[in-house]
């Protein structure tokens, strides 16, 4: 989804979507993709070598699938209940790998069980701190807590198959990779992931004309692009 108070569009556009492709909600990075009768057309961005970025997709206003969420915490005995359980795969933490299971192995890992962090013993006797950057499964309390009832399907952009798309601005949105390390200050470009989101490095086309404004962090959640 887009965070409106954080996006700043300046250019927009509508094209035509892939035959069999699907745009679930705003704010997926989106692709030029060319089909055999050689129209142009757009598709989320799937993380391949060489794609063509197009811009970040407006007019499908419907309830997030996902939210992100950013926790910092230090070591404890008692270990760390998260607010949400991570979606799988999109748990990144600062300066720590993660494990599966209840007991960390060795300093410098965190273990996640359910939503709960345990921690190893040297990093708790260090008061060691650790950021969590996360998805988690959102529910029709949390869409509405964001944007009211005011959510809805655009009708007729499903039924022409076409969607809009915006080409500049500032644009702050949750289709990022939460395994990423955004917070690293030598990123300043962002690089195209799979399933429409953006992440860092990879094999996904580096995106030279995006800058990043602002990483997701515990004030503010969402990753905000700046787009030349």
């Amino acid at each position: 989804m887009l965070s409106y108070s954080q996006t700043f569009q300046n250019k927009s556009a509508q094209a035509d979507i892939v035959t069999g492709a699907s745009f679930k909600e705003e704010g997926v990075a989106a692709v030029f993709s060319r089909e055999d009768n050689g129209q142009v057309k757009i598709k989320p961005s799937t993380g391949a070598a060489g794609e063509v970025f197009a811009g970040f997709t407006v007019e499908r206003n419907v309830p997030p699938e996902f939210l992100p969420q950013v926790e910092t915490h230090v070591a404890s005995a008692n270990g760390t209940q998260l607010f949400r359980n991570p979606i799988v795969g999109q748990l990144g933490v600062t300066g720590a790998d993660v494990e599966a299971g209840p007991t960390a192995s060795e300093a410098g890992k965190v273990a996640i069980e359910n939503g709960k962090v345990s921690y190893h013993a040297d990093d708790i006797a260090d008061g060691v701190e650790f950021t969590f950057t996360y998805h988690f499964t959102a529910t029709i309390e949390d869409a509405r807590a964001l944007g009211g009832d005011s959510w809805y399907v655009n009708l007729a952009s499903a039924e022409t198959n076409r969607i809009g798309y915006i080409k500049g601005g500032e644009i702050g949105t949750t289709l990022f990779d939460a395994t990423a390390d955004w917070s690293d200050p030598s990123v300043m470009h962002p690089s195209l992931g799979a399933n429409g989101m953006l992440t860092v490095g990879g094999s996904g086309t580096k995106l030279t004309n995006l800058v990043i404004k602002q990483a997701p962090n515990a004030g503010s959640p969402f990753l905000v692009v700046e787009m030349k």
